[in-house]
Parts: structure tokens; C-alpha cells; sequence
């Protein structure tokens, strides 16, 4: 009887909406319906934004790195610039790590931290996004801040 070996992974994604205030944009009170600067986890630049890609850049073809468990967390607060524009402001502060097996994803003192800035427009080509990410415990070679651009979906 062939035998099977199956294995894969799970990719969650949760997001949470909580209304803050008074809508200026719209002129309501901010727990009416979801505006499009709200509660809209699609189309970000990267999910830990004051992370660079280049902070990985040498690191030896067969070193490796991250592990088989990974959680980041977010918090952003969106606000209107300029409805006319299409304009969104956005601050944010995020959290995460990857961990091997044997690690605790809630050892709080793996996780790396950061915060940071951004804009969204909607313009008439799509969505064109940028943030300025800045962490907050940043390592020996590891860059002060990131810039992170997104045009539709494609970051840069």
C-alpha cells in the first residue's frame, strides 16, 4: 500500500475596524459604514513596514533564516487629506518575528518593532501607496528607516 506524505502551511489574516472619533471627510460620526480609508487591509505596501528587504541581502545562499512560524500585528490609523485629491493619511505601528519550531511566538522579546508614516492615493492610474517605516530597536547594519512604494499592487 503506497504510503503519502502531506505537509503545507496555513496563511491567516485577520483584520479589525475600530472606528476612532468624528469622520471630517464625510461629516459623520466615525461608527457609520466603513468608508474606503477604513478597515481596508488589501492593497498595503507589506504588512511589516518598517522592515527593508535589503536588511537580508547578506545572508549566504544556503544560511537559514526565518523559521516555520510567523506572526506580525498592526495598527494603523487612517485619516482624510484631501477628498477632492483622493488623499489618505496614514500612521501606523507594527510588531513581529518569524520563529523556528522550538521557539514561542509570544516571547515578546523576539519580536521586532517599528513605526512610521505614510499616504495613500487614489489615483487615476490606482491605488499608488508610500510609507516611511522607522524601527524601533534596530540591529548592528540594519538601516534607521525604510521607504516602502506601492503602485496598484506592485511594491517597490
Amino acid at each position: 500500500m503506497p504510503e503519502f506524505d502531506f505537509s503545507g502551511s496555513v496563511v491567516t489574516q485577520t483584520g479589525l475596524y475600530a472606528p476612532i472619533g468624528y469622520d471630517t471627510l464625510n461629516n459623520r460620526c466615525a461608527d457609520a459604514d466603513v468608508t474606503i480609508f477604513g478597515g481596508n487591509g488589501d492593497g498595503k505596501c507589506n504588512s511589516l513596514t518598517d522592515q527593508d528587504i535589503d536588511d537580508f541581502d547578506d545572508i549566504d545562499e544556503t544560511e537559514v533564516i526565518g523559521g516555520n512560524k510567523f506572526v506580525s500585528v498592526k495598527a494603523e490609523y487612517r485619516f482624510p487629506v484631501s477628498e477632492a485629491l483622493g488623499l489618505i493619511g496614514i500612521l501606523f505601528f507594527d510588531g513581529g518575528n518569524a520563529f523556528d519550531e522550538d521557539q514561542n511566538i509570544w516571547d515578546f522579546d523576539e519580536w521586532r518593532f517599528g513605526t512610521g508614516f505614510g499616504g495613500l492615493w487614489f489615483s487615476p492610474f490606482g491605488p499608488i501607496e508610500a510609507y516611511l517605516g522607522f524601527p524601533l530597536d534596530t540591529l548592528e547594519d540594519e538601516d534607521g528607516s525604510v521607504f516602502e512604494f506601492s503602485v496598484g499592487g506592485a511594491q517597490f
